[in-house]
């Protein structure tokens, strides 16, 4: 978080960070699975399965999140929804 996120609402900052898990997850797997990503022949079709369960894995762990619960009670935003919007985002980003 950069000195300016004190001035981002909790809806912000919380749809920041799911972005970050996305982004993050990606990124690991296309840096663990280089090698297919670098072939031709395979790298394109193979690559983007990886990516798309990457996304998918991390799209679950934080639907089954149990803190979630929580701040869904609390908070004057829907967590769900915008881990749902962020999922769409990342594969829209990653795969088209």
């Amino acid at each position: 978080m950069g000195i300016f996120s004190i001035f981002k609402s909790k809806k912000e900052q919380f749809r920041e960070h799911v972005r970050a898990c996305f982004d993050e997850s990606v990124k690991k797997t296309i840096k663990e699975n280089r090698d297919v990503f670098n072939d031709s022949s395979m790298g394109g079709f193979t690559g983007g399965l990886m990516v798309q369960a990457s996304i998918t894995s991390v799209y679950q762990t934080l639907k089954n999140e149990p803190r979630l619960v929580l701040l869904a009670a609390k908070s004057d935003f829907d967590p769900y929804q915008i881990i749902e919007e962020e999922c769409k985002y990342a594969l829209r980003k990653y795969l088209e």
